[in-house]
């Protein structure tokens, strides 16, 4: 019994570090959306209107 509330546990962190990394996944993703808008914008103006 003891050996199975370890593994929920261990279970329960690398949940928490998946969510983690989720989240900073996403921030970088947001970030590179946001330089690659910019840099539509510097080229065309007009391009970032449609997007």
């Amino acid at each position: 019994m003891a050996m199975f509330r370890i593994l929920l546990a261990d279970g329960e962190r690398n949940l928490k570090t998946d969510q983690s990394s989720e989240r900073r996944l996403s921030t970088q993703r947001r970030r590179e959306m946001v330089r690659r808008r910019s840099l539509a914008h510097r080229r065309d103006p007009t391009l970032v209107r449609l997007t």
